[in-house]
């Protein structure tokens, strides 16, 4: 007599649970990507030229792309709530 309730069993989702396997799964192939470009490269950027491990240069590219996308993001998100609050008012008026 057990009654089958999702909100009373303990645990993850359906999707929790393939949310985490994708997450893992990008994980290891961004780790294997960043472990089998550990080579030394030259970068120029403007006028600047240094030589540096790949590894490195794909990190702090990622960082960079990840930290602008989330501040590009953001700013969206504070101008969508801006903007509902200002059509909100209009139709109720």
């Amino acid at each position: 007599m057990s009654q089958h309730t999702t909100s009373a069993q303990p645990g993850m989702s359906f999707s929790e649970k393939l949310r985490l396997y994708a997450a893992i799964a990008v994980g290891v192939v961004l780790l294997i990507f960043f472990v089998q470009n550990l080579h030394d490269v030259e970068l120029k950027f403007l006028w600047m030229d240094w030589e540096t491990n790949m590894f490195w240069a794909l990190l702090l590219s990622a960082i960079f792309g990840a930290l602008i996308t989330l501040g590009l993001a953001t700013v969206r998100g504070r101008s969508d709530v801006h903007g509902q609050t200002k059509s909100g008012a209009q139709s109720s008026g």
